[in-house]
């Protein structure tokens, strides 16, 4: 019996993973729709028997992230209308439920799912995609009992193929995403590895930065690569490089010679370069870039050589090294094909090749030559005119105009210009208007112009120097000479002058602001109030205590002075306590503190004598009771006497006494002076106010 129960339960797994879809080339391919309403991506699904619902288990292996928050429209592929009973169930990237009423059986249905809406510029737009629409009807879900998270037991559709609109925008290969398994058991493969190393072909650029493809586990090739060239290509091949457990610090390649073991010819280690890692700038000067991968993304090493015409056809062998600072090193052995075609123009005729990453190192263009298509330089007075633009140059020797021709694709050239420049440009400077007083051309060639323009104001001299190629770069180098010496003690007396003035308007400042500090706190505790009468209340309540808020505020300078030696860390307290000050000299100011003082105390003298309050309240006038003395009079040690009349005589005397001082203490209070009436007379700022009301 166990062993039968074993059986079946090899066969269930055997099914289930015979039901996971492993991408092929069959399953993925190109499809013609409407891409502008339904996005470029659908999957094809079949049901072959009829049902109310059938439900597609998709293992899409996405690359884009919250899928679940994207829409998906079934459409019917015998008539075209569009399915509204769907239901969703689990969606995350590697694998989607959809649950669908089918019309046509036997028939196919396609599932787009990544419908996009584009927004402005038709040449440059924003891609949103909208979220999922809920159109199935209450009674087709009661039915089938979809209602619940999990999606229940229904009749199966097929997938069929996962179609792109186009090769492009195809997904396949290096697009469809390895799952969270695949990964997992290809980590346990290379353990204490702190990044995994893949080779992989120019045919499939590695485009993904925090996924890798399945490719990269069906294929399982890390430590060694085969290419095909031909003579004369500029060939390059990829290494990615996955920081699976750490970052990846300062990655470095090096590169040995590829020889061919027949003939003893080799392609030299000094032709090999990684575009990632080191190249040639715009000025012509040789660089090494810093290439780090952070933990969980993936980088791509592009690396190229180039094949000579006369080289032998055969098999170059060599290695590539892949090293980095934090890290081990990693060896791939090379083997490279050559065979007999002479290809034209390095290959860059065709673009799969990626044989124009050349150009990135390239030196062509530095000197004054035409390089097609750009077209020679034509000057006209101060107009200089190249490939689809205009630049006339001002006296100055600054473009005063700058006019295109080129259409609005930027992949033609039209008859109507349009102006870059809103105005002339110029240089502000102290002195006044520039007047000119030289201008010149040093340089008139085909693929470059130069001139020299001398200008001065009445503080400067401006000594211009511009060049333009047939690019239509200009570069310009400004020379700023003062007319007259400025001495020190100017610079000084600019500098106290600044200090004063930046310390008079803090105080004028602070003299306007103050009044109305407590605005922003008023509207808390009154949201009701308009703003008007916020302030105004502030003005109020400020009246007689604008002294008193402005040395709380000079209090704060020494912490802030403070905290210079902290490297302002302390400001992290500092801040809060200032706020929490601020927001108690406004309780303060509205009494809020003196009534929970009050309420304070009032509670103490319940805790500690409710007894001689007792007493208090049954011998003693109302108005008396809430003595201070009262609250405080703790009861004296007890004390034994020999008879009861003694202990008589002691009481009343005692009470006597406790009588007396609090006929005195009346009488103090009685003499006080009484509270100040609130002032009702008229500000002078009511009348404002009112006017704003």
């Amino acid at each position: 019996m166990k062993q039968l129960l074993f059986t079946l339960f090899c066969l269930f797994a055997y099914s289930s993973l015979q039901a996971q879809a492993v991408p092929t080339d069959e399953l993925y391919g190109v499809g013609i729709w409407n891409a502008d309403s339904l996005g470029n991506h659908r999957v094809i699904v079949s049901v072959d028997k009829p049902a109310d619902a059938v439900l597609a288990t998709i293992d899409w292996r996405r690359r884009d992230l919250n899928p679940e928050a994207k829409n998906l429209i079934v459409v019917d592929a015998a008539t075209g209308e569009r399915i509204t009973n769907v239901c969703r169930f689990t969606i995350d990237r590697e694998q989607g439920e959809v649950v669908f009423q089918p019309q046509t059986v036997p028939g196919e249905y396609y599932i787009y799912y990544l419908k996009n809406v584009m927004s402005g510029s038709p040449y440059y737009p924003t891609v949103n995609y909208p979220a999922f629409e809920n159109t199935a009807s209450a009674d087709w879900v009661k039915k089938n009992k979809l209602s619940g998270k999990k999606a229940p037991a229904l009749p199966a559709a097929k997938v069929v193929q996962f179609q792109a609109i186009n090769e492009l925008n195809s997904f396949y290969p290096m697009e469809v995403i390895a799952t969270s398994n695949e990964t997992a058991r290809l980590l346990k493969e290379h353990p204490g590895e702190k990044y995994i190393l893949f080779t992989e072909d120019r045919k499939f650029p590695i485009r993904m930065t925090t996924d890798i493809p399945y490719k990269w586990i069906a294929d399982d090739r890390h430590d060694f690569f085969n290419g095909q060239a031909d003579k004369g290509e500029y060939y390059v091949f990829q290494l990615g490089v996955w920081a699976a457990r750490s970052n990846v610090e300062n990655l470095h390649v090096d590169f040995s010679a590829l020889t061919n073991k027949a003939t003893g010819e080799q392609i030299p280690a000094s032709s090999f370069t990684c575009f990632n890692t080191e190249g040639t700038d715009v000025t012509g000067t040789v660089f090494e870039k810093n290439c780090s991968v952070d933990k969980g993304k993936v980088q791509a090493l592009w690396v190229g050589t180039q094949l000579p015409e006369h080289l032998s056809a055969g098999t170059y062998q060599g290695t590539v090294t892949v090293s980095a600072a934090n890290a081990e090193s990693k060896t791939v052995q090379v083997s490279l094909n050559v065979s007999e075609n002479v290809i034209a123009n390095h290959g860059d005729n065709e673009p799969w090749r990626h044989s124009r990453l050349r150009w990135l190192n390239s030196q062509i263009g530095f000197d004054d030559e035409v390089i097609a298509p750009y077209t020679p330089l034509v000057m006209k007075d101060k107009t200089i005119s190249c490939l689809g633009r205009e630049i006339k140059l001002s006296d100055l020797g600054l473009p005063e105009h700058i006019t295109s021709y080129f259409k609005e694709t930027m992949t033609g050239i039209g008859t109507n210009g349009r102006s870059v420049l809103a105005a002339p440009m110029e240089l502000a400077a102290d002195g006044g208007a520039w007047e000119n007083l030289n201008f010149e051309i040093t340089k008139h060639k085909q693929g470059a112009i130069a001139w020299k323009a001398l200008n001065q104001n009445s503080r400067f001299l401006m000594d211009l120097e511009g060049e333009m190629e047939s690019d239509g770069n200009i570069a310009y180098k400004v020379t700023l000479v003062a007319r007259e010496d400025a001495s020190v003690e100017v610079l000084i007396t600019w500098l106290y002058t600044g200090v004063v003035l930046m310390i008079v308007g803090m105080i004028v400042y602070q003299i306007l602001v103050i009044p109305l500090e407590m605005t922003y706190y008023i509207l808390s505790d009154k949201p009701e109030l308009k703003s008007t009468e916020a302030m105004k209340e502030s003005l109020e309540m400020m009246h007689g205590n604008f002294g008193r808020y402005l040395m709380l505020k000079i209090s704060f300078i020494p912490l802030m002075f403070l905290s210079v030696f902290t490297f302002y860390i302390a400001l992290l307290w500092i801040f809060p306590y200032m706020a929490m000050t601020e927001v108690m000299f406004y309780r303060d100011l509205t009494g809020e503190l003196k009534v929970q003082k009050e309420e304070e105390e009032r509670v103490a003298r319940d805790y500690v004598n409710p007894m001689f309050d007792s007493y208090s309240q049954s011998e003693q006038p109302q108005e008396e009771q809430t003595h201070p003395q009262q609250f405080w009079r703790m009861p004296e040690e007890p004390v034994s006497y020999e008879n009861e009349d003694e202990q008589n005589i002691t009481d009343s005397t005692e009470i006597q006494n406790v009588q007396t001082d609090m006929d005195d203490k009346k009488e103090q209070n009685d003499s006080s002076p009484k509270e100040e009436e609130k002032d009702n007379e008229p500000k002078p700022w009511d009348e404002y106010f009112d006017s704003l009301k």
